[in-house]
Parts: C-alpha cells; structure tokens; sequence
C-alpha cells in the first residue's frame, strides 16, 4: 500500500504576512466567509479523483467534496484545494481529508472549527458614574451572554480607557467631577482639561481637549465598536475613531516610513531576514501625532493600526484572550516631548549602559576561532583603528550554545552544570585557551560579547550532552508546551523543530544560566548577543505560568532578554534583536539582517529614529548591510559616516558563501574594493567616535534620565514646522547636534532643511541661519553635520586638539577634554561615570569652570573665533583648526 503524507495545518504557523498551501482560509471563519481548505499531499502522484474532504456540518454527514489540484508557481509545489462555503454563526464545521484509491486509503488528523460571529456595540445602556472611584462606566446592551463596557478615568494626569467584557473594579483619583446636561454625559479632568462626552442616542463617544476633538467615535462611517467571538473563549475586537491627524510617528522600529501616515503598521514581532519593509523585530502599541495627542494600548496581544487618510478614520483591532481580559488604553497630551515622557513613565524608562558601549564595535559571523579572534585585535592595533567591544558568534559547539567549539569533556547529566576547569582544549583546535583569550582582550581594553539563541536545537550531529540536555528539559517541562502538554517545537523558518526555552519558568531559568555561569564568573565575558526571541508562532502553545502564545509572540523576547539581564547583573550588556515594549530596559538593540545597498542605508535611519521616538535609544545597525555581496567603497564610507552619529557603531557580517571573505570590517573592504581610501576614511571616523565619546555617554545620560530620544527625528524638537513632518534622512543626534547622512549612491551633495535657529558647520565653523533649505557640498570625505548654536559639545581630543586623529580606544581616562563652545552658554554642566562634574558659566568674554572635586587637573576650551579673555595656548591655523583656550584646576 503506497504511503502518503496529508499536510494540512488550519491556522498555518499564524504568519500576519504569509498564507501557506497547507491550511485553512480564513484561518478562523466568521460568519458568511468563504471557506477554503488547503493541504499538500507527499508524494505528490495523486489526481483530483484520488482526494477527498469528508466533513460534519452540526454533526450531520455531507457529501465529500472532491479536490482541486492548484499548482503554486512561485514554489513549484502543487496543493489540493477543497471549497467548503458560507456558514451561519455557531455553525460547527467537522472534518478531514481523505486519500482513496488502488493504492491506498489514508486519513489525516480530524480537524474542526465553530464559526464565529461579529457583533456591533452600538446601544448604550446606561452610563454610572462612582463617585467614590470617580470614573465613568459605559455599559452596552447584553451581546453573546455578555454585558460590554468602557471604563473612563484619570491616572497621574493621563487618561486610560479600559474595555472590558464584565465589570471591573477601577481606582481613581480624587478630582474628577462629572456634569450632566441635555441627556448627554461628561467627565472632565481640571488638570489636563481632557473632557469625555458620551451620548446614549445617538451612540456617540468624544475625547476632547477643551476645544480641540483628540477622538470621535467613527459611528457615522464605521462602526465604533465591534466584537468577534470565536465561541472558544477568545475574541477579537475593532475599534474605529475619527481622528484629524495628518501623521503618526512610533509604532516601534519601523523601516518603511518614519511617518506612518496612510499605511496599517501592526504589532507583531516578526523575523524577516534582509528586506523587513512593514514588518518589524520591535513593535510598540505606542504613537503621538504632532496635533497633540498621543496613545500607548496596553497589551501584547496582535494589534492591527490602520491610519486611513482618506476618511480620518484610526482603527485599531485587537485580539481578547478571554472575557476576563481587560483593554486599556493610555491617552496623552502635550507636545511629542511631552508625551515620550508621560509613556516612560508608564512602562518603564531606558537603563544607561556602560561608556563602553558607545565606542566601535567589531564582530563577524565568520570569526569562528581564537586565532582569528586575535589576528582582528592585532589588526585594529596595526592600524591604529580604535574599537571598545569584539563579537564572537560563531564560538560554540552549535549544539548547547553554552560550550566553545572542540572542547573536550566528561559528559555529565542534563541536569548538572560545567566549569571551566572541567573542558580540555586541543592546542591545535579553534579555541586552544578562551581564558588566556578573553584576558588579551581585556589587556587591548576591549570588552568581549558572547552569542546566544534562547533554543535546545533539534538533534543534527549527534552531541551526547546536547541529547542529555534535550532529555531533561523535556522531562521537566522546561521548553514551552503544546496545548495537549507535549514539547513545542519551532514549526518553520530558522532553527525549525527546535524547543524553545520557557523563560517565564524560574526552574528552567536557574537551569538554564547555571550551564552558562562560568562565562561569566570564570572567563569573564561582559555580555551576550540575544539573537533570536522570534519564535513563537501558536497562539495556544502554554507557558509556565500561565500565558499562552497569544501573549507570548510579542512578550517572549522581553522575558528572555529580562532573564539574560538579571543573569549578568549591572555591568554587562545585552546586544539584542528583537523586542516590544519596555525593551529600553534591557539595552542595548540591532536593526537586524539586511541586505548592503544604498536603500538599506536610508531604512536604517527610518528604523533608528522610529525605534527612538517609541522610546529605545540604544539602538544600531550593521555598517554598509549584514548580507550579499560585499558593500562597494562608497556605501561602506557612507554607512560609516552614518554610524559614527549612531547610538551604537558596529560592523557585522554574516558568512555570505563558504567562498572569500564576506566580513565588513574596514581592512577587509579596502582589501576587497581595491580601495586605500576605505581604510583611512573609516580610521578617521572612528577615530572621531572616540573623541566624540565624552559628547555621546552626557547626550546617552541624559536620554536615559529625562525620558529623551538620543536620535532624534526633526519634528520631535521642532513639532511647530510643517516643512519637518515628512523628512525622515535627517536628525539630531543628542541635542546638539544635526545630521544629515549622505544616502544616494555617486551624490556629492544634498538639499538639507535647517530648522529655527542659527547653525555652525561642524567642519568648518560656518554659520547658518535656519528655516531654510540649503545646497550643500559632501565629498566621499565628509557627512553634513551641524552644531546647533548656544551649545557644547564635549570632546576627547589628541595633544594637538584635532578631529579624527589616533587616541586610543582608552576610556577610564581622558587625553585632552575639551568643550567646544558656539554662541552664548551662560551655564553648562558635564558630568561622566569618572566622577567628574563640571559647570561652565560664560560671563562676558571670559568662560569659568567649577571643578568641585574632580581630579582633573585641566580642561580646554575650543572656538572657531578668538571670543574669549581666557589663556590662549593655540590659535586656529584653518578651519579645521580651534581656538584653544586652557583652564586650571586651581
């Protein structure tokens, strides 16, 4: 009898992007949907007469349904298609497919589905307001057994909206008060004064803020309010508002637009390898629009933004796991400064990380042994190329993830744990001696990054600890489980059928780290690179503590990379991908695999400042693109230009073939592109990363304490200029100073918008006034940069006061700290993680320091005019030169 493999899989692997030949459509019909199921049969012999659909409406038998065979072109596969129909609500649908002929007769699993039903929330049925907890209850009529409501109320100055399928108990504040005139009800905040007005008949919704509409329920276009039930305790729920907004900057890192105007941004974490467009490892239920309001859903189920321009409609969908789940929305107010603020404040704001962070980074995917490892340390030092962290990724077995490659060891129980002591090394083999390894690069004043995947990979080479490992994790319910308490395995895409570690279970996390403690206590590793945490694709798959995947697709990689900080303490980092919101918490973040072209470059502006303005900071990206053939001179100098005005600075390459070498780093791409110019133009700009350090760890303090963007799109300083709302390759960096990286390929010049205010060149000190577009002239050497005027910016700078020269990649001391002074500053204060704070005030012509007590036993400062009565020690020669004028510590 011929054996035959059915695939068919109902709701896929629950991709919002993608619909497989293997399941259902839709995934989960409501009523009077069209239903469609598909399923891929192996081998594929078989004709449309040999396969059937045998299926149950209401219990009752109907007549099979014989297949159609449609052949899929884009992946020469074919697949059988059976056309169920239209249902009614409630109707339950039994079936499954059948394989009849000579040969065999086969059956696939019994499969089922109960369609659901939509329901418009349109009549009000009484509106309570408790005085006691002062807040507003809106209580629709009884829909599917249920009584609907939304609770309205003030928190510190903000309001939440809460949607609830029964009543909830809601703590309020002492000074709202409620007014009632001509049938229609209100509740208003005197602080903020937001007011909510709400109409019985017509239903009818405002949120206004005295006289400006921020929300209106969009009853006269769409409904305001629908409800799905799935009739297997999960909902869905749609909301549709009229709102004015002509733009929506957040969402999270986002590459498309950094305006999100017109386009239907969804949260949902997702791993698109090299082209992400709309899709995103890091979304955020939060925006502010620059008409003064703002929102943040609290949740981590899948929403679903549409920002319809055409009607001003915003309509949001979202996903209920039960009755019992609340939905609450935050509401704020205020300019976009303003309402950042307010939303850290709400989940949570950015932890600052180690000064060390923000110097230059150096990682390949193909670094995979000690003596590469140590030839890249040699050549930084040779070409006097500075870097203050080295990746290794590719160091371990591929297996456990926890044990360096061709190590050699006694094998122990899954359960036990290794020191460092308990592994032999081949003096010969890839890794001869980590530990002298990790302390050469400390001696070169490195810091040293480990890779790490939260997964017990699918068993391929046959690594005995590896299946001890997989023993015991499964024996104790270690991994996340599926909904009938079996291991869940990754159904597709990268580390398929592997487990995924549950995070949110304390035993498996003691577990866990106890494998990889000796990184950290005995080797000394200074933090992991979280890769992955886009792994959970079923929304019914259980977690430890009670949480499902509807949940867990965007939580996970907060539960994973939380973990991983809690393991390494306050120290060391995490160099994570992916993301949701409270990330900023647990810095810091890549953008992800691209591809190296010119178009990749603008995206990864796009992604960096929308991922600030959703309140993450620490955030950078592979110079010149992770993937594909290698970046051509010009795209690797420019990236670099870019990066240097970047959070964090990295090159990072994956293993494009087996064949040469694909790294980014800058020896290996004047190497490749026959280019000189790529290694001394690279050898500049991180040279002036370095002096810039002093200027980016005050601008990354300030980011973390005061709730701020350290990338910062134009329209968040100057929301006012209309001539901002849509230019998104042009930003602040920290709050000084505006860049504007080249992003065409062969351009020697660009159209740069200036705001208000007066501007100075940082190359060359010219002076600009703003509101205005100007020409401006960037050979292969230069990125357009300027320093907003009445500013400092702090520098570390060589004996000869110069930008971009070698000082070392140094960070516990200074060289030369120096304060380039434009305009008039009348008070500045610097502080740094040596202990040092000092306040310049500007008198007249003179600059005074307060040292207080800090060891420094000088400081410079720096002009492009001769303005100051201080001690001259150099004059400026050309404009690239300063001004230096010398201030003691006496």
């Amino acid at each position: 009898m011929q054996k035959y493999n059915i695939k068919h899989i109902p709701e896929g692997f629950n991709d919002p992007y993608r619909n497989f030949d293997f399941e259902r459509i839709p995934r989960k019909p409501v009523e009077d949907d069209f239903v469609i199921i598909k399923a891929i049969i192996e081998p594929d012999n078989l004709t449309e007469k040999d396969v059937f659909l045998n299926w149950k409406l209401n219990g009752k038998e109907q007549k099979n349904i014989k297949s159609e065979i449609v052949i899929d072109h884009v992946n020469d596969k074919k697949y059988y298609k059976f056309e169920l129909g239209r249902f009614s609500a409630e109707d339950k649908i039994e079936y499954y497919i059948s394989v009849k002929n000579q040969k065999s007769n086969i059956k696939s699993n019994k499969f089922e589905f109960i369609t659901a039903k939509k329901y418009k929330l349109d009549s009000i049925e009484k509106v309570n307001y408790n005085q006691k907890n002062n807040f507003l209850e809106v209580i629709f009529s009884e829909t599917s057994n249920m009584v609907p409501r939304i609770y309205f109320y003030f928190d510190q100055g903000n309001l939440r909206i809460s949607l609830s399928l029964e009543e909830i108990v809601i703590e309020g504040e002492e000074r709202v008060e409620l007014d009632k005139r001509n049938g229609q009800y209100f509740l208003k905040d005197d602080e903020t004064g937001i007011e909510i007005q709400v109409s019985k008949e017509p239903m009818n919704i405002i949120i206004r803020q005295k006289e400006d509409i921020l929300l209106k329920t969009a009853e006269n276009i769409l409904p305001a309010f629908e409800l799905t039930n799935y009739f297997n305790g999960k909902f869905e729920l749609n909301i549709n508002f009229e709102n004015k907004a002509e733009d929506f900057f957040g969402f999270g890192e986002r590459y498309n637009s950094l305006n999100q105007k017109g386009l239907e941004p969804d949260i949902c974490v997702y791993n698109e390898y090299l082209y992400q467009k709309d899709k995103t490892y890091i979304p955020v239920p939060f925006f502010f629009t620059l008409s003064g309001f703002g929102l943040n859903i609290n949740t981590p189920n899948y929403i679903k933004f549409s920002l319809n321009q055409e009607n001003k409609i915003l309509q949001i969908k979202t996903k209920l796991n039960n009755n019992k789940t609340n939905l609450n929305f935050d509401i704020f107010t205020g300019k976009p400064r303003s309402i950042l603020k307010k939303y850290l404040k709400k989940v949570g704001q950015a932890k600052l990380p180690p000064k060390w962070v923000f110097g230059p980074w150096m990682s390949g995917n193909s670094w995979n042994s000690q003596d590469i490892i140590s030839k890249q340390i040699q050549l930084m030092n040779d070409f006097e190329i500075p870097a203050t962290v080295i990746v290794a990724e590719a160091w371990s077995d591929e297996s456990t993830f926890y044990i360096f490659n061709e190590a050699e060891y006694d094998l122990k129980e899954g359960k036990e744990s290794f020191t460092y002591d308990d592994f032999k090394f081949s003096k010969d083999g890839k890794w001869p001696d980590p530990k002298s390894m990790v302390e050469n690069i400390h001696n070169n004043n490195l810091k040293f990054i480990l890779w790490q995947i939260p997964i017990i990979r699918k068993p391929e080479n046959n690594n005995r600890q590896h299946l001890n490992d997989e023993k015991f994790v499964i024996e104790n319910n270690y991994c996340v489980l599926n909904e009938d308490g079996s291991p869940y395995r990754i159904p597709d895409g990268w580390f398929k059928g592997s487990l995924l570690l549950d995070f949110n279970n304390q035993e498996a996390v003691k577990w866990w780290f106890e494998k990889r403690k000796y990184l950290t206590e005995e080797l000394n590793v200074d933090g992991f690179k979280t890769d992955g945490g886009e792994f959970v694709f079923d929304e019914n798959i259980e977690f430890a503590d009670g949480k499902t995947g509807m949940e867990m697709r965007n939580e996970y990689p907060i539960s994973y990379i939380k973990a991983y900080n809690d393991f390494i303490g306050e120290e060391r980092i995490t160099f994570s991908r992916a993301g949701f919101s409270g990330a900023q918490k647990y810095p810091i973040y890549w953008g992800g695999d691209q591809i190296s072209d010119f178009k990749t470059l603008k995206n990864m502006i796009v992604a960096g400042l929308s991922m600030n303005i959703s309140g993450n900071p620490f955030w950078g990206w592979d110079i010149g693109g992770f993937s594909g053939e290698i970046p051509t001179a010009e795209l690797f100098i420019r990236s670099t230009q870019m990066a240097v005005f970047c959070p964090v600075m990295q090159f990072h390459s994956e293993n494009y073939l087996e064949t040469d070498n694909w790294d980014r780093s800058p020896w290996n791409i004047a190497e490749r592109t026959e280019s000189e110019e790529v290694l001394n133009i690279y050898r500049d700009y991180a040279n002036l990363r370095m002096n810039l350090i002093p200027y980016i760890y005050q601008e990354a303090s300030n980011s973390a304490n005061n709730y701020e963007p350290m990338m910062r799109p134009l329209v968040y300083d100057y929301p006012q200029d209309q001539n901002l709302i849509n230019i998104e390759d042009q930003y602040l960096f920290g709050r000084s100073l505006l860049v504007a990286p080249i992003i065409e390929k062969d351009s020697r010049q660009r159209e740069i918008y200036l705001p208000a205010g007066k501007w100075i060149d940082f190359w060359n000190g010219q002076e600009y006034q703003g509101n205005k577009y100007l020409k401006y002239l960037a050979d292969l050497e230069k990125i357009p940069v300027f320093i907003k005027n009445n500013s400092v910016v702090p520098l570390n700078l060589n004996e000869d006061f110069e930008l971009g020269k070698y000082i070392g990649n140094e960070l516990d001391e200074y060289n030369k700290l120096a304060f380039w002074v434009n305009g008039n500053i009348e008070e500045y204060t610097f502080e740094d993680d040596l202990n040092n704070k000092l306040v310049l005030t500007q008198t007249a012509n003179k600059i005074k320091v307060n040292f207080n007590d800090a060891d420094l036993k000088e400081v410079y400062i720096l002009t492009k005019e001769d303005s100051f009565d201080n001690n001259l020690v150099s004059a400026m020669k050309n404009d690239s030169d300063f001004f230096v004028y010398q201030i003691t510590n006496e």
